[in-house]
Protein backbone atom coordinates (compact mmCIF):
# COMPACT_ATOMS: atom_id res chain seq x y z
CA UNK A 1 0.00 0.00 0.00
CA UNK A 2 1.27 3.47 -0.90
CA UNK A 3 0.80 5.29 2.41
CA UNK A 4 2.37 8.52 1.15
CA UNK A 5 -0.18 8.72 -1.68
CA UNK A 6 -3.02 7.81 0.68
CA UNK A 7 -1.96 10.54 3.14
CA UNK A 8 -1.76 13.09 0.32
CA UNK A 9 -5.28 12.20 -0.83
CA UNK A 10 -6.65 12.43 2.73
CA UNK A 11 -5.06 15.83 3.25
CA UNK A 12 -6.32 17.09 -0.12
CA UNK A 13 -9.87 15.90 0.62
CA UNK A 14 -9.81 17.52 4.05
CA UNK A 15 -8.56 20.80 2.62
CA UNK A 16 -11.27 20.77 -0.06
CA UNK A 17 -13.90 20.25 2.64
CA UNK A 18 -12.57 23.19 4.61
CA UNK A 19 -12.48 25.67 1.72
CA UNK A 20 -15.68 27.19 3.07
CA UNK A 21 -13.84 28.36 6.18
CA UNK A 22 -11.41 30.99 4.94
CA UNK A 23 -9.80 31.52 8.35
CA UNK A 24 -8.70 27.88 8.54
CA UNK A 25 -7.29 28.18 5.03
CA UNK A 26 -5.35 31.34 5.94
CA UNK A 27 -3.85 29.69 9.02
CA UNK A 28 -3.16 26.46 7.10
CA UNK A 29 -1.24 28.34 4.41
CA UNK A 30 0.65 30.26 7.09
CA UNK A 31 1.88 27.01 8.63
CA UNK A 32 2.56 25.39 5.22
CA UNK A 33 4.78 28.35 4.30
CA UNK A 34 6.52 28.21 7.66
CA UNK A 35 7.28 24.49 7.27
CA UNK A 36 8.35 25.04 3.64
CA UNK A 37 10.79 27.75 4.71
CA UNK A 38 12.34 25.23 7.11
CA UNK A 39 12.75 22.67 4.30
CA UNK A 40 10.22 20.14 5.59
CA UNK A 41 8.78 17.77 2.96
CA UNK A 42 5.22 18.53 1.83
CA UNK A 43 3.85 15.17 2.97
CA UNK A 44 5.30 15.66 6.42
CA UNK A 45 4.08 19.23 6.76
CA UNK A 46 0.50 18.85 5.48
CA UNK A 47 -1.05 17.03 8.42
CA UNK A 48 0.68 19.02 11.19
CA UNK A 49 -0.24 22.28 9.46
CA UNK A 50 -3.85 21.20 9.23
CA UNK A 51 -3.87 20.29 12.93
CA UNK A 52 -2.28 23.60 13.92
CA UNK A 53 -4.64 25.65 11.75
CA UNK A 54 -7.67 23.86 13.18
CA UNK A 55 -6.38 24.42 16.72
CA UNK A 56 -5.95 28.13 15.96
CA UNK A 57 -9.54 28.41 14.77
CA UNK A 58 -10.90 26.36 17.66
CA UNK A 59 -9.05 28.48 20.21
CA UNK A 60 -10.41 31.68 18.67
CA UNK A 61 -13.99 30.36 18.62
CA UNK A 62 -13.59 29.11 22.18
CA UNK A 63 -12.30 32.50 23.39
CA UNK A 64 -15.02 34.59 21.66
CA UNK A 65 -17.41 34.58 24.64
CA UNK A 66 -14.67 36.06 26.81
CA UNK A 67 -14.09 39.14 24.64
Amino acid sequence: MDYKNLLNKAIKLTIEEMVGNSFIMIRFHHYIQSYHNKGIDIVLRGAPCLILATADVNSIYFMKPFF
